[in-house]
């Protein structure tokens, strides 16, 4: 029975000339399967996605202003055993992002106390499945604004479903709850923005001014949407299209619930509406954050983009059918409005064509010309992309109309897009849950030209497969923090707090036992670097994204600490313990201290060992008869050491009593008469040598 609708539906669109009819009762069984399959596929991989580092951030961001309303109203269920505090305002002075709206983490973190969500795995689950759920609204209003403006379902919903087949913008739509939330609360405001505009009433503008004061307090950059909506009403007005009166009063009502409404959803604007609002607007203008990024094969600064960053990165994240259906969709609409002359538009459809085509270039012009920052992409311009593919469905509306003459080019026409809809929906399959990482093929070699996983939210499948070899062990995984990649540290809260304790994050380099690397940043280090072997490797189309090394042995059960067992500093392993002072290369009898002072950190054993013995090499010779050393554990000094042989020297140190219960025994030297073999005459070694540690061994 479903295939022969299918069959029939395909059938339909061929034959019919226009794609201009009106919708009927029957044909809601299309736009209801449609909506339950999205929903169902959601509901059903919504638990798939990593955690992007943005999340604790927008979590405390929402947390600070709930906790701000708690203090105001002095809400008890919400300030637990805590004592209202005299001023609420003050919770706001350690939050640094208190400028960011909350219209969206506010309710989510509200949601999330009132059903008592604890566990961090469930509390990032829950926030993710609402920003799906608000995404899933907003490709509803999508459906509306094009099914009403080409007054087709069908058109309606091929709209939604460019919009859903867009990779990036489907795999944001689980965890991106700034960028995404943003574009959904737009796409809603752009839906009444036509309504509005359509038939100015009272009730139209109340509505559309709800859906602005969310879109503007998801992101300020909403603010051109009700300067669209003045421009629009304006200028259908002189055209005579709206009666100046209703329009003047409906208008003026709109703008004056949109400042009540804006205020009424963004808590910190409440103490002083206008400088709040004023500090807001000058730092979206110029953003605090400017860091350098990797765009087509260079480094450069979010601050000093080139004027065509937006259009590379939207060229090259997006399916290529459907950036050549925005071209045909642009000329069109450009060729009508070169057509209407002094009259610029002929017709609403017309209208609606230039307000799209207009909300997606406006955006783009104001950050070439105001030289806004933007970094991770073009996700901050994410916004723009509804409007790209209404503008992509004029193009594939006017295709569909030229080869009305002969069904054979329709033919065409429609099996080319599902083909390229097809693959592009293979791709999004093929590569679950990596979708945000999409680039077509105009990228090229993308991951040694672009940044790729710039919110770390991939490192979530890296992770478990280190967990998951053994349930029973812990595993030290470097967090590495560099321009090229983010800490993983977030991604952990995906897990049981269980396993969470399993992930030691806290360990330096050379102490961790796997270092997750990417291609522009350490990959080529730890490929070459000996006592290193890959372990893992994330590639998505065949280019590498993440590579994960483990050490071939792993330190604390290579070095498990225990009375009388020999800890060699001859292995390259054993540089964990090597805190300060040290030289950097490994010789095959143990390792040279370099300057005046130098620090070693050993696994203390359980138990209560009585001595540490140590076996050291000194810098001595004809022209260095001896090297005084000092030694102190614990920050506690124990003793003076005269060494006058280059080796044989046996060091036993007391172990203190502070020192038992305690993960690590530290141990300081100072080395005043250490001296380079240069300043000795023999040779051109300038490093300051005075004692080389050889091995240690608790006793």
């Amino acid at each position: 029975m479903l295939f022969y609708k299918i069959h029939s539906l395909i059938l339909g669109l061929i034959n019919n000339n226009s794609l201009n009819r009106r919708s009927d009762s029957r044909n809601s069984f299309w736009v209801v399967l449609f909506f339950l399959l999205f929903a169902g596929l959601g509901l059903w991989i919504y638990r798939d996605y990593g955690i992007s580092a943005d999340e604790m951030t927008q979590r405390a961001i929402g947390l600070t202003s709930l906790t701000y309303l708690a203090n105001l109203f002095k809400l008890p269920f919400l300030l637990g055993n805590s004592s209202p505090l005299s001023n609420a305002t003050d919770v706001f002075l350690g939050q640094r992002d208190r400028d960011y709206g909350v219209v969206f983490e506010l309710p989510a973190e509200f949601l999330i106390r009132i059903l008592n969500i604890t566990v961090d795995a469930e509390v990032y689950y829950f926030r993710h499945l609402l920003t799906f759920a608000l995404f899933f609204c907003a490709v509803f209003f999508f459906y509306r604004l094009a099914k009403n403006r080409y007054r087709d379902w069908r058109l309606g919903l091929l709209g939604a479903l460019l919009l859903i087949l867009s990779p990036r913008i489907f795999g944001d739509s689980f965890f991106n709850d700034k960028d995404l939330v943003f574009l959904s609360f737009f796409i809603i405001a752009t839906y009444t923005l036509v309504q509005f505009v359509t038939k100015p009433t009272i009730a139209t503008g109340f509505w559309h001014a709800i859906a602005c004061a969310l879109a503007i307090d998801a992101r300020l950059m909403a603010i051109i949407l009700p300067a669209a909506t003045v421009v629009s009403c304006g200028a259908l007005t002189l055209r005579q299209a709206l009666r100046w009166p209703t329009t003047a009063l409906c208008l003026t009502f709109y703008l004056f619930a949109l400042v009540v409404f804006v205020l009424m959803f963004w808590p910190w604007l409440w103490a002083d509406p206008w400088a709040h609002f004023q500090t807001a607007l000058h730092n979206m203008a110029r953003f605090r954050h400017m860091p350098d990024m990797y765009f087509m094969g260079r480094i450069i600064s979010a601050g000093n983009l080139p004027w065509y960053y937006v259009p590379v990165w939207l060229g090259v994240t997006t399916p290529i059918a459907y950036l050549v259906l925005f071209m045909v969709g642009a000329s069109a609409t450009i060729f009508a409005l070169m057509r209407s002359g002094k009259m610029v538009w002929r017709n609403h459809n017309e209208f609606q064509d230039l307000l799209f085509l207009g909300l997606f270039i406006a955006p783009i012009l104001a950050i070439i010309i105001l030289h806004s920052v933007l970094y991770n992409g073009w996700r901050q311009m994410y916004f723009i992309y509804p409007a790209f593919v209404l503008v992509a469905l004029r193009g594939f509306y006017c295709l569909w109309n030229w080869a009305q003459a002969k069904k054979v080019w329709r033919a065409i026409l429609l099996i080319a897009l599902i083909g390229s809809m097809g693959s592009t929906g293979y791709w999004m399959v093929r590569w679950h849950p990596y979708q945000y990482l999409y680039f077509n093929p105009l990228a090229g070699e993308f991951a040694k030209r672009f940044d790729v996983d710039y919110g770390g939210t991939a490192y979530r499948r890296l992770l478990e497969k280190i967990l998951y070899q053994d349930s029973d062990k812990t595993f030290s995984v470097f967090p590495i923090w560099g321009i090229w990649q983010i800490n993983y540290f977030v991604n952990s809260k995906i897990f049981s707090e269980t396993d969470q304790k399993r992930l030691i994050n806290d360990r330096s380099e050379d102490c961790s036992d796997y270092v997750i690397t990417t291609l522009m940043g350490n990959r080529q280090q730890y490929s070459q670097k000996k006592g290193f072997e890959q372990f893992d490797e994330l590639k998505i189309d065949g280019q590498i994204v993440y590579t994960t090394y483990k050490r071939q042995v792993r330190l604390y059960e290579f070095f498990n600490p225990a009375l009388g067992k020999v800890i060699a500093f001859s292995s390259p392993h054993a540089r964990c313990f090597l805190k300060q002072g040290w030289s950097s290369s490994t010789e095959d009898w143990g390792t040279w201290s370099l300057g005046k002072v130098a620090k070693l950190s050993l696994f203390m054993p359980s138990g209560t060992p009585k001595t540490i013995l140590l076996d050291v090499r000194a810098f001595v010779g004809p022209k260095q008869t001896q090297q005084e050393i000092e030694i102190g554990i614990n920050g506690q000094w124990q003793k003076k050491v005269l060494l006058t042989y280059f080796e044989s020297n046996l060091i036993k140190l007391t172990i203190p009593a502070s020192a038992y219960g305690k993960e690590w025994l530290e141990i300081d030297f100072k080395i005043p008469n250490a001296i380079s073999p240069k300043a000795l005459g023999m040779g051109e070694d300038d490093r300051q040598l005075g004692l080389g540690i050889k091995s240690a061994v608790f006793e």
